[in-house]
């Protein structure tokens, strides 16, 4: 069997792998329980049953994903040198799509009191998607199905934002950050109150720095593209 070098698992492989070889960084926590053997004829199974059990097609790029363990795919990660003064980490718990849209117990439940009840009313029918494992539920990307569209928000601490992208973007930003804290930030609606685009804006620098020092053979233009329109910025 021939494996490609765009295939989504490979690349998911691939970028634990590369993390835990990365001698920048200490790996606190990883599972991966891929399927050694896979080919296209199951994949293009597990994605009609997926169809089957849920009512709508995954698109030609990430049908795979419909191939993922039923455990989370975990991966948890902390700076090792001294290079920052602060604490950088990240990492991902990404739970398989069917169990995310159909297990009660991937259900989101509402902590915060102070959300406004049309966000209640928004998050009340959303699943826990992807955690960051460290931090259980206080960072967390939510998943809400409308139809056969697939919503994402994300929590951080006290704060909800909806984000602006889909399945495959999701994915393929994960793979390029490598789950650093708060990357979903990019990809958040714009922000029109001026300080807290502020905030935005720094933690974006941030995040953006720490990625530049951390993976320097990677290609982070999807992020500074995002970057560009949050601050609207015609050349990055």
């Amino acid at each position: 069997m021939v494996i490609k070098k765009n295939n989504l698992i490979y690349r998911f492989k691939d970028c634990i792998n590369e993390t835990l070889n990365n001698p920048k960084l200490k790996v606190t926590n990883v599972q991966n329980d891929f399927l050694e053997n896979y080919d296209d004829e199951y994949i293009n199974s597990e994605a009609e049953l997926f169809f089957e059990d849920n009512g709508f097609k995954l698109s030609e790029e990430v049908k795979e994903f419909c191939c993922f363990p039923a455990n989370p795919l975990t991966l948890s990660w902390v700076v090792e040198d001294d290079f920052f003064d602060y604490e950088v980490a990240g990492g991902f718990s990404l739970r398989e799509l069917d169990a995310c849209l159909n297990f009660d117990e991937n259900k989101y439940i509402i902590h915060n009191p102070d959300l406004s009840e049309g966000i209640k009313k928004i998050l009340s029918n959303s699943y826990y998607f992807d955690i960051q494992p460290d931090v259980f539920h206080e960072l967390a990307t939510l998943l809400k199905r409308i139809n056969e569209e697939l919503n994402f928000w994300y929590i951080e601490f006290q704060s909800v934002y909806k984000l602006d992208l889909d399945l495959k973007i999701y994915l393929e930003a994960l793979l390029i950050t490598r789950g650093i804290t708060n990357w979903q930030l990019f990809f958040c609606e714009k922000i029109h109150n001026k300080n807290k685009n502020n905030i935005l804006k720094e933690k974006l620098d941030r995040i953006l720095f720490c990625l530049k020092y951390l993976f320097p053979n990677t290609n982070f233009k999807i992020l500074e593209e995002r970057y560009a329109f949050h601050f609207n910025i015609e050349n990055i």
